[in-house]
């Protein structure tokens, strides 16, 4: 893919921009569509698989993305995997 088409692809990606999730998302698009659609019309496909799998990861209320993990189940957040490894072991949150 030539640098201008990326660059139209990933003005119209509306994902998460991380360097492991854009890369997973990016694994899933066939190489036929990759080269026949024009890179905003890759961006907008890129977007609506990013979205599918979110739809399917809130289902879970938890992931990892990147270096942090997702939170769903009213939090929203994603929270970094540092905090959670500087966690006491032997800590109770209920």
């Amino acid at each position: 893919m030539n640098s201008l088409k990326r660059k139209n692809m990933m003005a119209a990606y509306t994902g998460f921009r991380g360097t492991q999730t854009l890369t997973a998302v990016l694994a899933q698009l066939p190489a036929d569509l990759t080269a026949r659609l024009t890179g905003a019309e890759l961006g907008q496909v890129a977007g609506l698989l990013y979205e599918v799998y979110n739809k399917g990861r809130s289902s879970t209320q938890a992931s990892i993305e990147d270096d942090c993990v997702w939170v769903g189940a009213g939090v929203d957040r994603l929270v970094p995997l540092t905090i959670i490894r500087a966690l006491p072991a032997n800590i109770h949150l209920a």
